[in-house]
């Protein structure tokens, strides 16, 4: 080890180092997440660099650890049953809108032997009520299970 090593470093040097202002440096020596200190107040050089790789991540590697409990929470939700897959959800939105599609389409066919010689106002309550009854059907079956 030469000289320049084992020379303890200042406050000031550290902060310096870290990019923090001295008052940060010393609230974390406060809080006990500071790097190690001498009794002296001053950072050994060794000890100083085994906490920075301890504690100082890289930019990729804290981008990893994000997606990864990114990951983990999506995972979790799903299995909870809080969220479904796109592929499942489509599909199953899908057969909803092709059902709601044919039953619209085939409504004429239905209704009109059921108004047929009725008044306006049986005739508007008997289509109101087929058309509430496909709304009903589509309300109710909205997430796949």
């Amino acid at each position: 080890m030469n000289e320049r090593e084992a020379t303890p470093l200042t406050q000031a040097q550290v902060a310096v180092l870290l990019g923090l202002s001295r008052r940060r440096l010393s609230q974390l020596d406060a809080e006990g997440a500071g790097p190690p200190r001498d009794p002296d107040a001053s950072y050994p050089i060794a000890e100083l660099g085994v906490w920075l790789r301890r504690n100082v991540t890289d930019p990729d590697r804290a981008r990893l650890k994000k997606a990864q409990a990114s990951l983990a929470e999506l995972d979790l939700r799903e299995r909870e049953g809080g969220l479904h897959a796109t592929a499942q959800v489509e599909a199953h939105w899908s057969g909803m809108v092709l059902s709601f599609r044919s039953r619209a389409l085939n409504l004429p066919h239905v209704a009109a032997p059921l108004v047929a010689g009725k008044s306006m106002p049986e005739a508007q309550a008997t289509l109101q009520g087929l058309v509430n009854e496909m709304l009903e059907e589509l309300a109710s079956n909205g997430v796949p299970s």
